[in-house]
């Protein structure tokens, strides 16, 4: 299939613009709280900070954001994934195949995490200590084990953005996850403590919003390169993994 149907970039753009979106909804609906305390920055997954979030949380929020993370998130993230596969094609076919199964991959651990918040919101609300001591035995390795893959993740999309062997242009390093992630760090950190809500939504969606950016980004990099003329085939990609 030759990607000179710019058609088929934008209707796949759309989706995970909309797809995205929701995603980012889920991370307010299930943590945004006015109160940030304890989540400095948008890898902040320790549960004495994350508990804050969940204390005066009306309950429909988080079992709404559930939803929306375990039916959205995968959509977004395999089909975001798939636009960066076809992006990287220039570093050759398996390396193309590696990102789009780490697509599927991060589209799994994150949908199964979100799944997760609203057991926490309704552990937390208990205030039963017990359930809570029995509960982080296995969530908050799962929530450090995430972030640890997410951060692992962000330095090979910023490699492969400044290596130049791709159409990514070096300047979108700051359009990246990790770029992202730096530049909100940096707007925690220097925001009035008085815009708690602000500093709050920069943390909770901090990893789902960079990866928004950087799909969107690398829709606008596919469509200029069509607009360019270079054309991108995924003729190198074999057929079981995208249509032809």
């Amino acid at each position: 299939m030759d990607l000179k149907n710019q058609a088929l970039i934008k209707s796949l753009g759309a989706v995970v613009l909309a797809t995205g979106i929701l995603s980012v909804a889920a991370d307010v609906l299930s943590v945004w709280s006015p109160d940030p305390r304890g989540m400095d920055t948008a890898l902040s997954v320790d549960f004495d900070g994350i508990k804050y979030a969940f204390m005066a949380k009306p309950r429909w929020t988080y079992v709404l954001g559930n939803y929306f993370g375990t039916f959205i998130l995968p959509i977004f993230h395999l089909l975001g994934m798939y636009l960066v596969s076809i992006a990287v094609i220039p570093l050759g076919r398996y390396s193309a195949q590696i990102f789009l199964l780490v697509g599927a991959y991060l589209a799994a651990v994150g949908s199964g995490m979100h799944g997760t918040l609203a057991f926490v919101g309704d552990i937390v609300q208990s205030g039963n200590q017990l359930l809570i001591d029995r509960m982080l035995d296995y969530w908050q390795p799962w929530a450090y084990a995430l972030v640890a893959f997410y951060f692992l993740l962000s330095l090979i999309f910023a490699a492969v953005v400044v290596s130049r062997k791709t159409p990514y242009p070096r300047w979108m390093f700051f359009a990246s996850p990790l770029g992202v992630v730096m530049l909100s760090t940096l707007a925690v950190a220097i925001l009035p403590a008085s815009l708690t809500g602000v500093r709050s939504f920069l943390t909770v969606t901090g990893l789902n919003l960079p990866m928004l950016i950087f799909y969107l980004a690398t829709v606008g990099v596919l469509l200029k390169n069509q607009g360019a003329g270079t054309s991108i085939r995924t003729s190198a990609m074999p057929n079981q993994l995208l249509p032809g």
